[in-house]
């Protein structure tokens, strides 16, 4: 494993890739990101991006101290133009992440699919 940045993000390479909380990225890495995630799915491929929304922030439940870093369903759909979105939610959910640290929070995800 390593840094993002320096990830060999090969063109056409997997059928699926999961983003499961990277919302901790700014803005220009979280761009980078989404783009070599898309060139790096093959035609067809779907990627599942689920993390915590600008909602988090606002109530002051959890996750990155930084609005910015948080995700919205304008931001995701931006960064999602080249591809098919599928699916696009948000919803709360219970988070188990350890002892006396169980808590509710308002997720977004998405479901999307390069095109064939």
């Amino acid at each position: 494993v390593c840094a993002c940045e320096r990830w060999d993000w090969k063109p056409n390479q997997y059928h699926g890739i999961v983003a499961s909380f990277i919302q901790f990225s700014n803005p220009k890495l979280r761009k980078f990101i989404f783009e070599n995630m898309i060139r790096s799915l093959m035609p067809g491929g779907v990627l599942i991006v689920i993390g915590f929304s600008v909602q988090e922030f606002e109530q002051g439940i959890a996750g990155p101290l930084k609005k910015e870093n948080y995700y919205n369903q304008l931001m995701l759909k931006k960064l999602l133009k080249s591809i098919k979105i599928l699916t696009l939610d948000e919803f709360d959910s219970m988070l188990d992440q350890g002892i006396k640290h169980t808590t509710k929070h308002h997720l977004l995800g998405v479901v999307a699919q390069k095109n064939i």
